[in-house]
């Protein structure tokens, strides 16, 4: 967007210093419809179609600088538009991505472990104990990304990954601790498992597979709203960042081409002047 809005700007402050139209009335007649119809497409707030109109004035009329010199500010104009109306939505976006992240906050707690980065996890099934039994739980990283951590206890079964009906997952990351496994199943591998599970009707059974063994873990109502939850609130805090980062961009094009509007302005007032001159 940067450098098409440099670009733009260029070509106004070109085509200022010439006006004339070859091949005639007819022409100069046609281009000027052409600008019209993409000037009316703007009015009605279809931004797109403008574009194309004005993209196609610049290819077949490269000539008729006294019709592409508006229709380069025209063009500006669009892409102002059509980037106003992308802040709009992208605020209306955050709004409701944090009105949700900050709804389910509370309903998380904050692990710290000593060497990591630690986690969230749901208050409702956290019990300090994980360690000491077989299941799988539900959390949220430093990042706000989704994972799946997996606890085998008594066993090492060279965890492989989870199955909940049709839905399976891999490349889960275990280690063995003592006679007994830990792994976890992160964002990309876990999200189909974690909207599946989230949609569950209890009891739901998930099997952790390994290359030495299964092992079935079975989630009740209070488990399968942890992962929904979870979920939730694992995707509301990424977009959420995803959008802010994305709103910073827009405006900085939305400053670029203000600007750059600004200077077509001036440079169209200060010909204006000399020409009175």
């Amino acid at each position: 967007m940067y450098n098409a809005v440099k670009h733009i700007a260029a070509a106004a402050l070109i085509a200022a210093a010439v006006t004339a139209c070859s091949g005639g009335n007819e022409r100069q007649q046609s281009a000027t419809a052409l600008l019209e119809q993409a000037r009316n497409e703007v009015n009605s707030a279809r931004y797109a179609e403008a574009l194309t109109l004005l993209d196609s004035l610049d290819r077949a009329y490269r000539d008729c600088l006294e019709q592409r010199r508006p229709g380069t500010r025209l063009r500006m104009e669009a892409m102002l538009a059509m980037v106003n109306d992308s802040i709009t939505a992208n605020d209306a976006r955050r709004a409701v991505l944090d009105s949700t992240v900050s709804r389910l906050a509370p309903q998380f707690r904050r692990i710290e472990i000593p060497g990591t980065d630690g986690y969230s996890v749901a208050r409702s099934i956290y019990t300090g104990n994980e360690m000491n039994v077989t299941g799988i739980q539900p959390r949220v990283d430093e990042q706000g990304y989704f994972f799946i951590a997996v606890n085998v206890k008594g066993r090492v079964i060279n965890v492989l990954g989870l199955n909940y009906g049709d839905v399976s997952t891999t490349g889960a990351a275990s280690v063995a601790v003592e006679g007994s496994e830990i792994a976890t199943v992160r964002h990309e591998q876990a999200a189909a498992l974690a909207q599946a599970l989230a949609a569950a009707q209890a009891p739901a059974k998930v099997t952790i597979h390994g290359t030495a063994g299964n092992v079935d873990v079975r989630l009740d109502a209070k488990a399968l709203q942890a992962f929904a939850d979870t979920w939730t609130y694992a995707q509301a805090v990424t977009d959420q960042r995803t959008e802010l980062i994305r709103r910073e961009r827009l405006a900085r094009q939305q400053t670029q081409l203000q600007q750059a509007l600004a200077a077509d302005a001036q440079a169209t007032a200060e010909a204006q002047t000399e020409d009175a001159d």
